[in-house]
């Protein structure tokens, strides 16, 4: 998304729910750290929208979909 490298990460085992991602960790272009955006729910994928500057995700919970809008956040 624009100058920045946005990634989900979770730490977790793969073998095991906590294999999706509740974070999105976002990086400069030379890889260098800048922040992290707790979404507090299981992603089971994601994409960017840049037309509405926005992630829009998949979740593994009650709420399905949901988005982040990346204007307010980066």
């Amino acid at each position: 998304y624009k100058d920045k490298i946005i990634v989900g990460y979770s730490g977790g085992d793969n073998m095991t729910e906590a294999y999706f991602p509740t974070v999105f960790m976002i990086f400069d272009l030379e890889g260098n750290y800048i922040k992290t955006l707790d979404v507090g729910y299981k992603i089971q994928d994601f994409c960017i929208d840049k037309d509405n500057h926005r992630i829009i995700m998949a979740l593994v919970d009650e709420i399905q979909f949901a988005y982040l809008d990346l204007q307010q956040l980066i």
